[in-house]
């Protein structure tokens, strides 16, 4: 099935919470519906009807259960030391990250040093 082309870009604002209660979405989708978009809100369903800012299309889906309680039910090990790391092995893998960063940017210090020259001034 064939669509007519369209003379707006079509933009999809995605909300993870209900829709009842997610102001920031609602802002978001109507700013964007005011610079010329045909913009759809897409969340969960919760009680009661959602009200749609001006201009925006509003979809809510029915979610049985969400990862924001996988949080409260299995909390994170608590930080550990050094550097607030969880593991020893993520410290080393991040320090050896920093290190190799740091290099790069000394050799990229370097190359320029040996590249870049300033214009002589005239007298």
């Amino acid at each position: 099935m064939g669509s007519a082309p369209r003379n707006t870009a079509r933009i999809a604002v995605l909300a993870d919470r209900d829709l009842g209660h997610d102001s920031r979405a609602h802002r978001v989708a109507a700013i964007v519906a005011e610079a010329g978009y045909d913009v759809t809100l897409v969340g969960r369903a919760g009680e009661g009807p959602v009200a749609a800012p001006p201009g925006v299309a509003v979809r809510t889906v029915e979610v049985p259960e969400t990862l924001s309680r996988h949080r409260l039910e299995r909390p994170r090990p608590g930080l550990r030391w050094p550097l607030a790391y969880r593991s020893a092995e993520t410290y080393r893998f991040r320090t050896a990250q920093i290190e190799v960063r740091e290099r790069l940017l000394r050799t990229r210090a370097a190359q320029l040093d040996a590249t870049w020259r300033p214009l002589a001034r005239l007298a």
